[in-house]
């Protein structure tokens, strides 16, 4: 930071006096005047730039002192104005360039926390502070369609606030940005949204687990999609695909679900073939092994379905089929 001088002096019709500034840099003004005897008080204003005064009336003698912002750019200029005993207005201006300032709107990478096992249809949200880099100016953050929001300050936002959207933002330096998701319906799924600031990204991501979560989802083995019954299949809730583990062709376990079914209520298990001669279904409860006369069964090509008919009470168990040829 560099500090000049620079006495004022006015006069009837305005004198004008020119300093060339650095962003950063302090002037310290001196009240003078042309008029003998006078010791009235000069107002002082800003007229333009990014620059400050420390007071707004300037004493025969007395001193004020401007600063230029860390941020300044291009021009400023203040005024110095009094009225004499005799009516007489004097006015000086101070004015000139700044420079030196470099825009900077790039942050340091900043880094979500990714939430793995999340429960599906759950929502969640992770905040990232936007700093560093030499990051000195606002930008504009994208969210790539995703729901996010701008804050200033640490504190957690609510999960249902409404600033939460999928619009463009502007975001200044030691800033938050936060992003916020809603799991997916399926078990061993992921949704993302990314971040963008100036070109500096990051992806927060949701993930469910590939595991049992009930209705007509098992436990996730690898596997590689198939068309016929074989090995163990996985479906998640509202699946479509079937997904097989690994070299188990010689297996006579073609598919395995758990089940939770309200009374009056049905679930769909997809199964190659599942009205094939050489499939057997089974149906296992807590109460009963084998056929649970609580639960009938409607086969078709491609699935089978289960319905509770009790008129009241849930019904949980597993089912799989077992290949007979």
């Amino acid at each position: 930071m560099t500090q000049y001088s620079q006495a004022i002096v006015t006069a009837i019709g305005g004198n004008t006096y020119t300093r060339n500034l650095s962003a950063g840099d302090t002037v310290v003004v001196t009240g003078t005047t042309t008029e003998s005897n006078n010791t009235r008080v000069a107002s002082v204003s800003i007229a333009s730039g990014s620059v400050t005064i420390s007071t707004s009336t300037l004493a025969l003698n007395g001193s004020a002192t401007v600063t230029v912002g860390t941020s300044a750019n291009g021009s400023y200029s203040i005024g110095f104005s009094y009225t004499d005993n005799k009516n007489k207005f004097y006015t000086a201006t101070l004015q000139g360039t700044v420079s030196g300032y470099v825009v900077d709107t790039t942050p340091a990478q900043f880094t979500f926390a990714d939430i793995a096992n999340a429960a599906p249809n759950s929502t969640h949200h992770r905040g990232v502070l936007i700093s560093g880099g030499g990051m000195n100016t606002p930008t504009t953050a994208t969210g790539g369609g995703g729901l996010f929001l701008v804050k200033s300050g640490s504190a957690n936002p609510s999960i249902t606030s409404s600033a939460y959207t999928t619009a463009n933002k502007t975001v200044s330096p030691g800033q938050y940005i936060w992003a916020k998701i809603t799991a997916s319906a399926n078990n061993g799924t992921s949704v993302s949204t990314t971040i963008n600031v100036s070109g500096v990204t990051d992806t927060f991501t949701v993930a469910t687990p590939g595991g049992t979560s009930g209705g007509a989802s098992s436990a996730v083995q690898p596997g590689t999609p198939g068309n016929n019954s074989h090995g163990i299949v996985v479906y998640g809730p509202n699946a479509s695909t079937e997904v097989f583990s690994s070299n188990l062709r010689a297996s006579n376990l073609a598919v395995f679900s758990t089940f939770s079914i309200a009374a009056g209520a049905s679930a769909t298990f997809f199964c190659a073939a599942a009205n094939n001669t050489s499939k057997v279904l089974v149906i296992a409860t807590a109460a009963y092994q084998g056929y649970q006369q609580n639960i009938s069964i409607t086969k078709a090509t491609d699935r089978y379905v289960l319905t509770n008919t009790l008129s009241s009470g849930t019904i949980s168990g597993f089912t799989y089929a077992i290949r007979t040829s």
